[in-house]
Protein backbone atom coordinates (compact mmCIF):
# COMPACT_ATOMS: atom_id res chain seq x y z
CA UNK A 1 0.00 0.00 0.00
CA UNK A 2 1.09 3.74 -1.27
CA UNK A 3 1.70 6.33 2.01
CA UNK A 4 -0.55 9.01 1.23
CA UNK A 5 2.51 10.97 1.21
CA UNK A 6 4.17 9.50 -1.12
CA UNK A 7 2.93 11.85 -4.05
CA UNK A 8 2.63 15.21 -3.10
CA UNK A 9 6.54 14.38 -1.69
CA UNK A 10 7.50 12.72 -5.22
CA UNK A 11 5.73 15.27 -7.24
CA UNK A 12 7.35 18.47 -5.36
CA UNK A 13 10.44 16.44 -5.84
CA UNK A 14 10.00 16.69 -9.58
CA UNK A 15 8.67 19.71 -9.83
CA UNK A 16 11.51 21.37 -7.74
CA UNK A 17 13.97 19.56 -9.66
CA UNK A 18 12.36 20.89 -13.21
CA UNK A 19 12.12 24.23 -12.10
CA UNK A 20 15.85 24.46 -11.14
CA UNK A 21 16.54 22.66 -14.31
CA UNK A 22 14.44 25.52 -16.54
CA UNK A 23 16.00 28.40 -14.27
CA UNK A 24 19.85 27.08 -14.83
CA UNK A 25 18.95 26.62 -18.66
CA UNK A 26 18.13 30.72 -18.76
CA UNK A 27 20.85 31.38 -16.79
CA UNK A 28 23.66 29.90 -19.06
CA UNK A 29 21.89 31.44 -22.06
CA UNK A 30 22.31 35.32 -20.01
CA UNK A 31 25.52 34.52 -19.21
CA UNK A 32 26.60 33.52 -22.78
CA UNK A 33 25.03 36.55 -24.36
CA UNK A 34 26.67 38.44 -21.98
CA UNK A 35 30.35 37.01 -23.09
CA UNK A 36 29.27 37.45 -25.93
CA UNK A 37 28.85 41.17 -25.71
CA UNK A 38 31.72 42.00 -23.74
CA UNK A 39 33.77 40.43 -26.48
CA UNK A 40 31.97 42.53 -29.13
CA UNK A 41 32.88 45.21 -26.89
CA UNK A 42 36.67 44.36 -26.33
CA UNK A 43 37.29 44.02 -29.99
CA UNK A 44 35.82 47.81 -30.32
CA UNK A 45 38.55 50.49 -30.48
CA UNK A 46 39.54 52.23 -27.16
CA UNK A 47 36.86 54.19 -25.19
CA UNK A 48 37.96 57.68 -24.46
CA UNK A 49 35.00 59.36 -23.78
CA UNK A 50 33.90 58.90 -20.19
CA UNK A 51 30.16 58.56 -20.36
CA UNK A 52 30.85 55.26 -22.70
CA UNK A 53 32.28 53.62 -19.99
CA UNK A 54 29.62 54.02 -17.21
CA UNK A 55 26.62 53.12 -19.54
CA UNK A 56 27.07 49.31 -18.76
CA UNK A 57 29.30 48.70 -15.91
CA UNK A 58 29.20 44.95 -16.72
CA UNK A 59 30.50 44.94 -19.61
CA UNK A 60 34.95 45.23 -20.04
CA UNK A 61 36.45 47.60 -22.05
CA UNK A 62 39.96 49.11 -22.82
CA UNK A 63 40.37 52.99 -21.93
CA UNK A 64 42.43 55.11 -22.91
CA UNK A 65 43.68 58.01 -20.45
CA UNK A 66 46.37 60.48 -20.52
CA UNK A 67 47.89 62.85 -17.71
CA UNK A 68 49.97 62.54 -15.09
CA UNK A 69 49.85 60.29 -11.99
CA UNK A 70 50.08 62.29 -8.64
CA UNK A 71 52.34 60.33 -6.79
CA UNK A 72 52.27 62.14 -3.81
CA UNK A 73 48.13 61.72 -3.95
CA UNK A 74 48.12 58.20 -4.25
CA UNK A 75 45.89 56.39 -1.38
CA UNK A 76 46.66 53.31 -0.14
CA UNK A 77 43.48 51.33 1.31
CA UNK A 78 43.12 47.55 2.68
CA UNK A 79 45.15 45.89 5.34
CA UNK A 80 48.71 45.64 3.49
CA UNK A 81 48.92 49.60 4.53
Amino acid sequence: MVSSLTLPVFGSLVLGTGSLGIWQTARYFDKVALIESQAAALSDDDVDDESRVLEDPRIKRVVTMTGTFLHGDEVMAGSGV
